[in-house]
């Protein structure tokens, strides 16, 4: 499958979210063709059964947000930007219902987090950051659709994930698809 001009360009700028995270000693995993950022976990943010974030994961999140949310909200990077998903992940112990619940939960925290968080120096610009931030925020939780299977740490963690402008699959439309109750087909 040939990549669009569009997917090449935003390819290159998660590139640069790679950089700049690896700038500040993050180490993550970029998924290009979905724009996710997995961080490993391993007990960083969330206690097992728990949505608050643990103050290891307070203080991994300002630094990550620095990094990360500077260089999505960059001018040229943000007007490509459709949706930002904050998505939560339970490990596979547990209740199904119990976990997607707390999952959620766990994306939520994350979210609250960071918007309390300043994004810029100056106050308007601040607020015109935060205003972007949170008109394209998404929460979500997949409960432990993607565990592993066994009890792990790594199962209890959140991803970011960037919607683009002109990507394939509208998040809003399969929304309201899924609500309607129509079949939601995607590749």
């Amino acid at each position: 499958r040939t990549l669009s001009r569009h997917r090449i360009r935003i390819i290159s700028k998660l590139r640069l979210v790679v950089r700049a995270l690896q700038r500040v000693n993050i180490r993550v995993r970029i998924v290009p063709e979905t724009g996710d950022v997995i961080i490993r976990d391993n007990g960083l943010f969330f206690l097992a059964n728990s949505y608050h974030l643990q103050p290891s994961g307070q203080a991994f999140l300002k630094t990550f947000a620095r990094a990360y949310l500077q260089t999505i909200l960059a001018p040229d990077f943000r007007r490509n930007i459709k949706r930002i998903a904050i998505i939560g992940h339970s490990s596979a112990e547990g209740d199904e219902r119990h976990n997607l619940r707390l999952s959620l939960k766990r994306a939520e925290s994350v979210a609250n987090f960071l918007l309390d968080l300043p994004l810029a120096q100056d106050r308007p610009q601040n607020k015109r950051l935060h205003r972007f931030f949170k008109e394209r925020l998404l929460v979500a939780g997949r409960g432990k659709f993607e565990a592993k299977g066994k009890i792990r740490t790594q199962d209890r963690t959140v991803r970011f994930r960037l919607y683009f402008v002109g990507d394939v699959i509208d998040v809003q439309k399969l929304f309201e698809k899924y609500e309607s109750g129509t079949k939601v087909h995607t590749k």
